[in-house]
């Protein structure tokens, strides 16, 4: 979330460990994809809105689901979707995939305050399922964002390492 604080370019990609990037045009390909916007990201391939997700991993501690338990157990998620959902102009319809994304520096043009920065905090505040704080963070920073027309587990760039 913070490299772009250490490393200065004109464009960053993230791609999660899980990820093999199998395409020698990648990062061309990726920067053009984004074009004019300032990030560009997966669609949820199985849920469309952060009440959906974090629903999804409450249910799944409850019913001891090891996997959520090791990683979100203790986290104030419920707290942080009331909080989101609270927000007279925050609108739910959204949730990204975010094992891979990319993008540009016109993101973080303000250093000491931006997306990413604001994202970081929600993240140590509130809890590390990141996925719930970047649609709400997406619309307070009024991010000129946009999706890609592929599935993050099947495509011609990544390749996702069950």
């Amino acid at each position: 979330m913070l490299e772009w604080m250490e490393t200065e370019s004109d464009y960053y990609i993230w791609i999660d460990s899980k990820f093999k990037v199998k395409s020698e045009n990648f990062v061309n390909d990726i920067i053009n994809y984004l074009g004019d916007y300032e990030i560009c990201l997966f669609e949820h391939p199985d849920r469309d809105s952060i009440k959906k997700e974090g629903d999804f991993v409450l249910s799944g501690i409850i019913n001891n689901d090891e996997y959520l338990i090791d990683r979100y157990s203790g986290e104030k998620i419920k707290e942080q979707i009331d909080f989101y959902l609270n927000d007279k102009d925050f609108v739910d319809q959204n949730l990204f995939s975010l094992g891979f994304f990319v993008f540009s520096k016109k993101l973080i043009i303000n250093k000491d305050y931006n997306l990413m920065t604001d994202w970081f905090f929600h993240n140590c505040y509130w809890s590390i399922q990141d996925q719930l704080s970047l649609p709400y963070l997406l619309q307070k920073h009024k991010t000129k964002y946009k999706t890609f027309n592929f599935n993050i587990f099947f495509n011609n760039y990544i390749e996702y390492r069950f």
